[in-house]
């Protein structure tokens, strides 16, 4: 080690991070440590104090905050840098290190290189203050040598007048009274003086007669009066002549050795440098007014990059002022990419091509990255080297931003056309548009299937045969006609060879973004064999131990019927208690997996740390507490369903790895690397929106997706009003059965309260208020009494209370539910609680014409 070793303290009661410290410092330093506080100040005021100190904050004894202000306090250790090392990264720990006298201020972890460069940085910032202080004392012993030179120089008076005679400026000398001393010829040239002045023996009557040709005597007198009360000042000034011209002066002491004698005046005639330098500053105040009007960043800088001027406007868009700019690069608010960039393009600059622009990024005040279009010119001297680089910047972040928005409106705008073009050819329903004076726009293949008649439907107007046959264009006439539209207007319709087809018939006005007519949409839906299946499934009141016979339990039942024994995965969704896990039994014990796992996950149960080895098991060693292999649920279900409950719930990282699963059909088990393979069907259920998860971000796309092969939603139990005496029933029985009582029924005032309450618990509130009313009522009819209190406040007035309090026929009760619903028959037999079919039967019963 080199004798002359920089001496560096490392504070820390750590003695790891005294090695890691020691071990990252690169240069020939002499490392010592300190474990406290006390021990660290020791070190500091001991006869070879340290070069630097790196100084932790958080010690036991002492805290780093208290050492600093100990050190600064001692004039023997106030000039020792410290540089504080510290886990605190809060801003109010960093200010108030530097508030206490830090020169620098490290978060851990740091990087070995930035440490070395700012323990280098601060030991050369001392060096260099060192230099400086040696060279001002230096400096102030030059200039006392200097003045004793001068005085030793004024102690001959005839020296003295022969040497202001062979200068140029005019010169008085006066003693300490203010006495006349001695003038040259270029002091009576300047201030025109006559044998007359000379002549004068009275000091102030030679005084009044210089006064006279003063421009503000007053001010003048009153500025001679003080330099002569202070005779051993050196001062200057400027006056003006009452001619106009404008004279500097300088006083300074006459001493002969040295005693103060008197004073020196010279006088020199600025008039001409003034008004050079007053049309300079009028050049420089209206250059400066023209830049600094300019919303653009100016800037000027020296081939190192180094700024020179900037004008408020750049100063205002970094947020810096001109002092923290100047001398820095102008490039220290671009990334690395873009400097190269830069870098680059000033590399292109010539004499023959010296202006060029580029575009690049930037971080702004506010630490937003923002897009600078600017315009360099370079400068060049005699030799073609560049001496100068001058730029004008604006900010095009805007215009970068609607051309990537306009680009993306664009892509995205081709996207939603392709694919509505897609879904146009692809959708089973038939399609045929119009415009407004009943020409044909378009029809879709899916028409050809469902009509007859699809054929006459080309471009153009309609044929005569449409006209006169066609139930579905009199639908689509009567929409462009007086604007009444028609939604699912069921009608039967001739196909010919296939027999009749019973179609849903929907009209819909086509609109522009001024929501302005442009024509109308036909959409025909073939419900042939949903009406089959309604009247085959319309009286069924469960299936596989799920109660209802509700026209959305009918379309459930026939969907369990057709996807029960399939592989694909399946989504359930709804209210809490609608139902979800009976669904999903039904759907196992309805396929060819039934004797196999049935396997239950809620992921809301489940803490994020514990739920991959749940799902995926871990082997042991896997992370601290894994102590033996775990089987996961992935590897129980084997064969089976493994059903995901609150599949909303589960973190995003796990998102992925499920995915994975259900693309790939295989899992790793946590601390292993060898596939699984994940033979199990996948039933996820949630009572969240899931497309809303998807929409904010919190669920992945591509697994909502593919979970969602097979959607069931589940609907609540108010939209089923017609399934309670049902349901009620059934929980009734089981709970006469497992408390051993017997029960007749339930009361008509309990029918209409269940009628009337909104049920957000659902099905499961339903059964816990059965079971409750099953433990109060000792057998028998179970009246209002045995109901939950919560049940028994007044219900909101909503149709059906309405219908109960005001008598009302069959007819009305149907005609009051289609005008509720503008005509729609399905929502108006979905408010009645009855089958669609069972509404079509009293349309007809009672001759309701729905046109």
């Amino acid at each position: 080690m080199n004798k002359n070793s920089r001496k560096i303290l490392i504070a820390d009661d750590e003695p790891d991070n005294i090695r890691i410290l020691a071990e990252a410092l690169t240069g020939d330093y002499k490392i010592i440590a300190a474990t406290s506080g006390g021990e660290a100040i020791e070190c500091a005021v001991c006869p070879n104090p340290p070069d630097l100190i790196l100084l932790d904050i958080m010690m036991p004894d002492m805290d780093g905050y208290a050492v600093l202000e100990r050190l600064r306090a001692d004039g023997k250790t106030r000039h020792i840098p410290v540089i504080i090392i510290t886990a605190l990264n809060r801003d109010v720990d960093e200010i108030r290190g530097f508030d206490m006298g830090a020169v620098d201020y490290v978060t851990k972890p740091f990087s070995p290189a930035v440490i070395n460069a700012r323990v280098r940085t601060h030991l050369e910032l001392r060096d260099s203050m060192q230099a400086i202080k040696e060279a001002n004392t230096q400096l102030h012993r030059e200039i006392a040598e200097r003045h004793k030179i001068q005085e030793e120089l004024r102690k001959s008076y005839s020296l003295l007048h022969s040497t202001i005679e062979s200068v140029a400026e005019a010169i008085m000398v006066i003693d300490k009274k203010g006495n006349l001393l001695t003038i040259n010829r270029k002091f009576v040239q300047m201030w025109y003086l006559t044998e007359k002045w000379s002549a004068e023996n009275d000091n102030r009557k030679r005084f009044d007669m210089l006064l006279e040709r003063v421009r503000d005597p007053e001010t003048f007198a009153r500025r001679f009066e003080d330099l002569l009360n202070a005779p051993e000042t050196d001062d200057y000034d400027t006056f003006e002549m009452r001619d106009g011209r404008i004279i500097e002066f300088y006083a300074r002491p006459y001493k002969i050795g040295d005693i103060i004698t008197g004073q020196i005046y010279t006088y020199m005639d600025v008039t001409e440098r003034v008004r050079m330098q007053e049309e300079l500053q009028e050049s420089e105040r209206r250059y400066r007014a023209v830049v600094e009007d300019q919303t653009e960043l100016i800037c000027c800088f020296r081939p190192d990059r180094t700024l020179t001027f900037v004008n408020d406007a750049y100063c205002r868009y970094f947020g810096r002022t001109r002092e923290e700019l100047i001398g820095h690069s102008f490039m220290m608010f671009m990334s690395p990419v873009d400097r190269k960039k830069m870098e680059e393009h000033l590399a292109s600059l010539n004499r023959e091509n010296p202006v060029a622009g580029i575009e690049h990024q930037v971080l702004n005040a506010d630490a937003d990255i923002r897009w600078l279009r600017r315009t360099d010119r370079a400068i060049f001297d005699d030799q073609g080297h560049i001496t100068e680089l001058q730029s004008v910047v604006w900010d095009t972040t805007d215009r970068k931003l609607a051309e990537n928005s306009l680009k993306d409106a664009t892509m995205e705008k081709e996207t939603s056309r392709i694919k509505l073009e897609a879904v146009f050819r692809s959708i089973p329903e038939g399609i045929v548009t119009v415009d407004t004076r009943g020409q044909i726009l378009r029809t879709n293949e899916s028409l050809r299937k469902i009509c007859a008649l699809a054929s006459h439907m080309n471009s153009g107007k309609f044929s005569d045969q449409l006209m006169e046959e066609c139930h579905c264009i009199h639908a689509l006439r009567k929409l462009l006609k007086n604007g009444r539209t028609v939604s699912e207007h069921r009608i039967q319709c001739d196909a010919g060879d296939s027999g009749n087809r019973n179609l849903n018939l929907t009209t819909l006005p086509l609109l522009d973004h001024n929501k302005k007519s442009m024509g109308a949409m036909l959409v025909i839906r073939d419900v042939t064999r949903l009406v089959e299946l309604e009247t085959r499934l319309g009286e069924r009141s469960s299936f596989g131990g799920i109660i209802g016979r509700s026209e959305p339990m009918q379309r459930i039942y026939s969907l369990l019927e057709q996807f029960a024994d399939t592989e694909i995965s399946v989504l359930i969704t709804g209210e809490t208690g609608t139902g979800k896990e009976r669904i999903m039994e039904s759907l196992h014990f309805g396929s060819s997996r039934s004797e196999k796992p049935l396997v239950r996950v809620n992921c809301a149960m489940l803490a994020e740390n514990l739920i991959e080895s749940e799902l995926f098991g871990h082997i042991r060693g896997a992370f601290t507490s894994a102590d033996r292999d775990k089987v996961g649920r992935f590897e129980m279900a084997r064969g089976g369903t493994l059903f995901l409950d609150e599949i909303g719930e589960i973190a995003p990282h796990l998102q992925a790895k499920l995915l994975r699963v259900l693309e790939y059909k295989e899992f790793e088990r946590v601390g292993e690397s060898r596939l699984q393979k994940a033979d199990v069907r996948i039933i996820a259920a949630s009572n969240v929106n899931m497309a809303e998860q998807v929409r904010q971000g919190r669920f992945r796309e591509d697994l909502y997706y593919r979970l969602k092969v097979f959607c069931i939603q589940l609907p609540p139990l108010r939209e089923r009003i017609g399934d309670i005496p049902l349901l009620a029933k059934h929980f009734m029985e089981l709970g006469a059965k497992n408390m051993g009582k017997h029960f007749t029924g339930l009361s008509d005032e309990v029918l209409s309260v269940f009628a009337h309450y909104p049920w957000p618990g659902n099905v499961r509130e339903l059964k816990n208020a059965i079971e409750y009313a099953c433990v109060l009522c000792p057998g028998h009819m179970i009246n209002i009494e045995h109901l939950p209190p919560e049940m028994l406040t007044p219900p909101e007035k909503n149709f059906l209370s309405r219908m109960s309090s005001v008598p009302m026929s069959e007819k009305e009760a149907v005609l009051d539910a289609l005008k509720r619903t503008k005509w729609n028959k399905t929502k108006a037999a979905r408010i009645l609680g009855i089958s669609r079919g069972t509404f079509y039967n009293r349309l007809l019963k009672y001759g309701i014409d729905t046109e």
